[in-house]
């Protein structure tokens, strides 16, 4: 039987059974009526309720399975929909959440009508309102539920067909309602908004007296007080000229707001109010005492000091009333956490930089947890093992020269690693100019108008660049930082943040203007701007993208080793040529210079197999030029005893 259908209808307000008419009725010392839906017009509760609400049903809920080790998503169970997408043809499942959390919050108990269908599956779940439950024991001990019919008469529902969120509880039959054990709170708060309310039809002013030295008949006494409350109560009658007959005499008797304390009262309040839902002032708009230093772990607090508590309550109840006993073993319910307490971007890259050098995260890992597909052909399921590390147990190991290990790395696998993420910031970073410079071409067709939007966009465009390549270049910078260290047997680190930074700021300038001058260059040979413009970012979004990759990933790799080698003394530098490299590159195979040292200076020409290479930077480390996979490596001084 779906009962719960029936409470989706205004029909369902006019039913109350006797526990919810006792606390419409009950009556705060403030001389407040509160209850579950008056105390909802109080916006203090209202901020808090909706924002706990808001928070569980946005929550990714997911059923699953578990395995000897782990979990997997049991997406070909039945159920899996019912909280994920759909719990009945008629609610989503954030709606449904939102409303059963809401519940939770106002009565301290939640509830929804299980729908079995013949063959053993649930087919929905109904919302009933908690002030048409009564949860009690038959008279053998079961546990039931009376449930009042919008028109009339109650249906007993047993413990199977009930799904029933219970808050704090004394008893474990239901929860005790948040807001009649504050009612005073609550009450006081009301009765504030509702003085400021009074306080300011009357124009913000204290009321007062007229004074009259003898007495007035009675129906001088009605016309006066007609013609006073009409001509000056309220806002829309402040500050109009008052004339006095008869001697009479004005004298303010009210208390002033600032005198009563009135704005404190209410901040006090509103703060009470959230301390009782356990939610940082700061969501509920209270940003009186916040700063940006503490912002941030108030809200990792209210995800396990608040939302957790809650998650777990639903994550128990939804496993124990929703699967088959014999399941119960194998599935259970879990809200996914992790999107709350994820931290800003640097923070977040460099969580990821830790689990992917240290081997329990692969990049597809990584890239699931930033809701971006996995690398094509398996290459992201590879674990990273530090080669500077052995096993406990193996004394083999123990004897190996960590140096000699690390000299036999493969510095391309770092390059590989770390390719996507560069690559996918190039792309980004080139759609953003071909987005903004297109879409002005496309509307103007004066050169000079241009010219000019051209040279302001890249003006601005450096921030924009730093602001996204500064966290994955601090992801790489540290793994390249630790690989180096290694290598040495270093104890120094280098200052990841104020050296990626520089580079950054370096890179961003280049690349900058040689975009800038390049597209100048084309502006002032054609006429039909639109198009060549278009053809050009085309082929930047292929080759470019690819070059500028392949550069940045060799540059910063060699940028970042040679500071961390001459943070730990080492005073000569080698240049190392990668594979099917060119001729410029192999020539220098080998060659030891001092580690500060260039081995090109800016604009040298370089000859070699009838090719000539004219050098546009200092060249102090790789790359030397396209497709450049050559790297440093520190010339280490052995001392004889």
């Amino acid at each position: 039987m779906n009962i719960g259908k029936f409470f989706t209808r205004k029909a369902d307000r006019q039913i109350k059974d006797q526990v919810s008419r006792f606390f419409e009725s009950a009556v705060a010392k403030s001389g407040v009526s509160v209850s579950e839906d008056t105390a909802l017009k109080y916006t203090a509760v209202f901020a808090c309720v909706r924002v706990i609400s808001e928070t569980i049903a946005s929550l990714p809920l997911f059923l699953y399975q578990r395995l000897d080790r782990g979990k997997r998503k049991a997406t070909e169970h039945p159920h899996y929909k019912l909280l994920h997408l759909k719990p009945n043809p008629e609610i989503t499942s954030f709606q449904f959440r939102e409303t059963l959390q809401a519940h939770l919050l106002l009565w301290g108990n939640a509830y929804a009508e299980i729908e079995w269908g013949n063959d053993g599956w649930i087919n929905g779940l109904w919302i009933i309102t908690p002030n048409r439950v009564n949860p009690k024991r038959d008279e053998t001990g079961n546990l039931v539920y009376d449930v009042c019919l919008p028109k009339g008469g109650i249906v007993t529902l047993s413990k199977y067909q009930m799904l029933h969120l219970k808050g704090l509880s004394y008893s474990g039959l239901y929860g005790y309602s948040p807001i009649s054990l504050a009612r005073e709170a609550i009450g006081l708060g009301i009765a504030s908004e509702e003085f400021a309310s009074r306080f300011y039809q009357n124009d913000a002013t204290p009321g007062g007296a007229l004074k009259h030295k003898g007495q007035l008949s009675d129906k001088a006494y009605e016309r006066l007080k007609k013609f006073w409350n009409e001509r000056f109560q309220g806002l829309s009658n402040a500050h109009r000229v008052a004339i006095l007959e008869e001697g009479m005499d004005w004298q303010s008797v009210g208390i002033p707001a600032k005198d009563a304390q009135f704005i404190e009262t209410r901040k006090f309040q509103k703060t009470e109010i959230a301390a009782i839902y356990r939610v940082p002032p700061h969501l509920i708009a209270d940003l009186e005492r916040a700063t940006f230093s503490n912002i941030e772990h108030q809200s990792i607090e209210f995800v396990i000091h608040c939302i957790r508590p809650w998650a777990v309550r639903w994550e128990q109840e939804l496993s124990t009333s929703l699967l088959l006993p014999g399941e119960q073993d194998n599935y259970f319910y879990e809200f996914l956490l992790d999107a709350l307490l994820r931290g800003d971007t640097e923070s977040r890259y460099r969580a990821y930089a830790t689990g992917r050098q240290w081997g329990w995260l692969s990049a597809n890992d990584i890239r699931e947890l930033e809701n971006m597909n996995p690398l094509p052909d398996g290459k992201g399921d590879i674990y990273l093992v530090p080669l500077n590390m052995v096993e406990a147990w193996n004394s083999k190991s123990e004897t190996k020269s960590v140096r000699t290990e690390t000299r036999k790395y493969d510095y391309k696998r770092i390059f590989n690693n770390f390719e996507p993420a560069i690559k996918t910031l190039v792309e980004k970073i080139i759609k953003r100019e071909e987005s903004d410079i297109m879409r002005f071409v496309g509307k103007e067709k004066e050169k000079a108008r241009i010219e000019g939007f051209i040279e302001k966009f890249y003006q601005e465009h450096s921030e924009y660049i730093k602001k996204n390549a500064v966290p994955v270049f601090l992801t790489y910078a540290g793994t390249i930082n630790d690989f180096a260290k290694g290598y040495i047997n270093g104890i120094k680190d280098c200052d990841a943040d104020a050296f990626v930074k520089s580079f950054t700021d370096v890179w961003a300038t280049e690349h900058n203007f040689y975009s800038h001058r390049y597209l100048k260059n084309k502006l002032q040979k054609t006429d039909d701007v639109k198009t060549v413009f278009q053809n050009t970012f085309n082929e930047w979004k292929t080759k470019r993208v690819e070059k500028i990759t392949q550069h940045l990933l060799v540059r910063l790799f060699n940028a970042v080793s040679l500071e961390v080698y001459k943070l730990n003394g080492i005073q000569k530098k080698k240049w190392i040529a990668g594979e099917n490299e060119s001729p410029f590159c192999k020539d220098l195979d080998g060659k030891i210079i001092p580690i500060s040292d260039y081995f090109f200076t800016r604009g040298t020409e370089i000859v070699k197999q009838n090719k000539k290479l004219k050098l546009w930077r200092d060249i102090k480390h790789p790359p030397l030029t396209k497709n450049c996979f050559c790297v440093v490596e520190p010339v280490i001084v052995k001392v004889s005893l």
